[in-house]
This record gives C-alpha cells, sequence and structure tokens, in this order.
C-alpha cells in the first residue's frame, strides 16, 4: 500500500507556530496538507494566503471560529482526494518526531496496517524562549518532555500551574483513507461495516508527538484570551470535563498570567529533580521506546469515541453552503 499522508487541521490565531508547522512536516515527507482557518485575527491568516497557492496546500478561510460543519467538510474533502492514502488530525501546537534518518514514507512503509496510534508528550517548556524556531523544531528529539503524573503532585493553586502539563496525552490515531473509518478529531477512532472485522492498530516506537501548550509568554496570552471566550459559555461543563481550560480561563480573568507562565516553565534545579524522578525525559529515548509488541486492540474503544449516528451524519452534512 502506498503511504502518502495528508494532515488535517484546524487553525485559530496561531501566527507563532503555524509556519513552522508547515515547514517542519512537508519537511519530514507529509504528502498534503488541508488547514482551514477559523477567523484568526493575529496574522496566521496572511501567513496561510502565502501558502494558499502551495500545490501540496489547500487552505480554506472561515469567517466562523471553530465551526463542526465547516471541519468535517474539510475532513471529508481529504478523505476523497484520490492523491492521500492516510489522515493525520494534528492541532497548530502538535509536531511530529521521527529519527533524523527517517522521513514518516520510510517508517510506514514498513508495514502494512492501516491505523497507527502514535504517541503523544507535553513538552517541557523553556524558559527565556522569546520565539518558537525552526531550529528548535529540527532538533526535538533532545527536547525534555513529560512522561507520568506526579506521584507527589498537590491541587492546582493558582497561579501554578505546572501540574497541568505533567501528565500522559491521550495518543492520536493515523489511518487509512478507506470506508469505515470515522474518527474523532484523531484522539480516536471507530470502524464499522466490512472493514471493521480483523483489522490491527499498529504503535510504533519509532516515532511520537511532541505537544506545545505553552512555548512564548506572548502565544500564552492569546492561547488564554481565545480559552476565556469559550469557556464563559459554560463555565461548569470546562471546570467537570476540561480543567486545564478552565484554569487557564481563570488566570485570564484574575489578570495573573505571567506567574502562571512562570510556574509552568521549570528552573534548573527542578528539571534536574524532574530528571531525576523519571517524571521527565528526552526526546531521543521518547523514540526508542516499545510498548510491549507495539499492537493495541482496534475496536475496543468504538462504543465510547464515536456512534454510528455520528458517522451518518459526516455524510448528511449540508451541500448548498460547504464553508462559511
Amino acid at each position: 500500500m502506498s503511504s502518502k499522508v495528508a494532515i488535517v487541521m484546524g487553525v485559530k490565531n496561531e501566527v507563532e507556530l503555524i509556519a513552522l508547522h508547515i515547514e517542519h512536516h512537508l519537511k519530514l515527507g507529509i504528502h498534503k496538507m488541508y488547514i482551514i482557518d477559523c477567523d484568526s485575527s493575529d496574522g496566521s491568516k496572511e501567513i496561510l494566503q502565502e501558502y494558499a497557492s502551495h500545490p501540496q496546500i489547500h487552505v480554506v478561510f472561515s469567517n466562523v471560529d471553530g465551526n463542526h460543519h465547516n471541519m468535517h467538510r474539510l475532513r471529508l474533502l481529504a478523505f476523497a482526494d484520490p492523491d492521500v492514502d492516510y489522515l493525520l488530525y494534528l492541532d497548530p501546537d502538535e509536531f511530529l518526531v521521527v529519527p533524523s534518518r527517517l522521513s514518516l514514507p520510510d517508517i510506514m512503509s514498513r508495514h502494512s496496517y492501516e491505523v497507527f496510534t502514535i504517541r503523544r508528550y507535553n513538552t517541557v517548556p523553556i524558559r527565556h524562549v522569546q520565539q518558537p524556531s525552526m531550529e528548535l523544531m529540527q532538533n526535538l528529539h533532545q527536547m525534555l518532555y513529560y512522561i507520568s503524573t506526579s506521584s507527589h503532585a498537590a491541587p492546582i493553586e493558582l497561579p501554578n500551574i505546572a501540574a497541568l502539563f505533567q501528565k500522559n496525552e491521550p495518543p492520536k490515531v493515523l489511518h487509512a483513507t478507506i470506508e469505515g473509518f470515522v474518527d474523532n478529531s484523531g484522539h480516536g477512532f471507530a470502524s464499522f461495516g466490512a472493514s471493521s472485522s480483523g483489522q490491527e492498530t499498529i504503535r510504533p516506537g519509532n516515532m511520537f508527538l511532541a505537544h506545545f501548550p505553552i512555548t512564548s509568554l506572548t502565544r500564552f496570552k492569546t492561547r488564554a484570551a481565545n480559552i476565556f471566550q469559550k469557556v464563559q459559555l459554560n463555565p461548569t461543563f470546562f471546570q467537570k470535563h476540561a480543567l486545564h481550560w478552565w484554569v487557564i480561563s481563570e488566570g485570564h480573568r484574575l489578570g495573573i498570567l505571567d506567574e502562571m507562565y512562570a510556574s509552568a516553565t521549570p528552573s534548573a534545579n527542578m528539571t534536574k529533580m524532574l530528571l531525576n524522578q523519571q517524571e521527565i525525559t528526552f526526546g531521543h529515548k521518547l523514540l526508542k521506546l516499545n510498548d510491549a509488541d507495539g499492537r493495541i486492540s482496534p475496536n475496543v474503544r468504538v462504543g465510547n469515541i464515536l456512534s454510528q449516528f455520528q458517522a451518518d451524519h459526516l455524510q448528511q452534512l449540508p451541500q448548498d453552503k460547504i464553508f462559511i
């Protein structure tokens, strides 16, 4: 099977990362990128306009923030592209990491699987980074990552938010463009119908996703303002089901984002302690991890990820107005 991978991604005010994200993944061997800008106001839209004529990049501009119909339509466009074999749903703050001597097609061509589960780790923020750079992204294997929840972590007491990122992150799924697979924004998948029997999922040890919840103070403040607007629609829901968003929203409301940012960027002594306690590790060690035989059951979570109703809903999106 051919291994041409397309990234599907929504963007909202990610001017620091969007160009780095595109260039990084094109260099890794990503075949195409399907991107929708959700009414950015920080310069992201202008950067994406420059990429709109790139032969490997399909860009859509929406004046709606986070419209689900638009995002689903973008996924369906990527799914229907005959020049794409696999889909990978990423956020702008997620960067694929593979060994420097390999490309993504190199890794995937060694397997005949239709579903890959890719591990995801929060980066340990670096103090005094004014803005992420291409040099930083080229050395993701040298960065530090959180690999476990701290056993002695106390309840979060603002402005200290370090514990928000000292946790295991759910993996993301890269799957083939075949009938019968439906995704949950890349965090899980369901298979049904003829393709649901006999499928296996492989968790390759020689790639993972570097997640950047925090980069610079400027980006942290921009993201906090965006998060605050969403959380205010239903604070109780976010406090119960998305605590990290609620906490950051509270930081914005209370005007303590500088203190929160400082608490999440560990000092040299704290970094040494976390290394000694094996709660963080280097990316090059993550590239050598093996999860038993590397395989997991494909359909264990079908019932609680997506229902047949949701699968049908993807096929019933309005045809008269694709993007608004």
